[in-house]
Parts: C-alpha cells; structure tokens; sequence
C-alpha cells in the first residue's frame, strides 16, 4: 500500500481530455458497455455485468470521462484492511494512460478507507496477446505473486 501511495504522489491523468470522475448508478450501463466493448465482449446486457457493484456498500466504482461519455472504468472493493482492485477497462481510441490513472485514484481512496493491503488480477501477457494492466499494476507497486487459470473468453462463442 505504501509503496503504491508513494509511486502515484502526484500523479495526474496523463491523457489530455481524460477526467477522472464518479461513477454513479445511473451509469451502470454505461460502465458495463465500456467493459463488454474493451474486452470485446457481447453487449446484450452490458449493465447487469456491473450495476450490483454501482452504489453498494464497499464498492467503489471509477470511471475516465471522455467528453461526457464513460471512456473508462475500474472498480475498488474494500473490507477491512484490503482493497480488491477489478473490472478496470478501457475501450480502444482512450488507451494510453487511463488504466494508469484509475489504479491511482483507487489506491489513493484505499489509504482513507482503513487498507493496508491492495490486491488485483489480470490476465497474463503471453506472445500474440498483448496485455498492458500487468505492465501497469507492476509499475504503481503491485507484484505478482501467482499465475493461475481464470477465464478464457474467446470472441465469437458468446
């Protein structure tokens, strides 16, 4: 956690026109299109993918606007002393510098909700599939401390 706080001192978004901004229940579409779309995903139902994290008790939602549009999205959920970072996605034409700035934001909002601790997941970088948010969580502190098989979600096979 210290060593997150101390890397993001000062940050700010790095993209011109990106701001940092609250993600409110009346946005829960909206998050959940800007996860379908960056992971290239169906959009049938892209709000209840994430609307139960949206206004509930120890989750708290970010999102990057673009304009007036969510461009942007990550998701810190707090027990106790630990900070479970997840659903960070950013839709291609705002990459570069986005998830950057929400792990920041999150990190920063961990320290005055009480944790000591911030976990993530990820997928991994493998040849032929590039992946930037492991590159991005190693650079604020984070550090891997195991690979294991989650999900494989594969275009096409809804």
């Amino acid at each position: 956690m210290d060593e997150a706080l101390r890397r993001t001192a000062g940050w700010d978004q790095r993209s011109p026109g990106l701001n940092l901004a609250a993600v409110c229940p009346e946005d829960a579409v909206a998050q959940g299109a800007v996860m379908t779309r960056a992971f290239d995903m169906p959009e049938e139902h892209p709000g209840d993918m994430t609307a139960a994290s949206v206004g509930r008790a120890g989750r708290h939602p970010f999102g990057i606007r673009g304009g007036t549009d969510l461009v942007a999205v990550g998701t810190m959920y707090t027990r106790g002393e630990t900070a479970q970072f997840s659903g960070g996605a950013t839709v291609p034409p705002a990459r570069g510098g986005a998830q950057s700035a929400l792990l920041a934001a999150r990190a920063r909002q961990a320290d005055p909700a009480g944790c000591r601790w911030l976990v993530a997941e990820t997928g991994v970088e493998r040849p032929g599939a590039p992946n930037s948010s492991p590159h991005n969580m190693l650079r604020i502190g984070f550090q891997v401390l195991y690979e294991r098989r989650n999900r494989t979600w594969h275009p096409g096979n809804g």
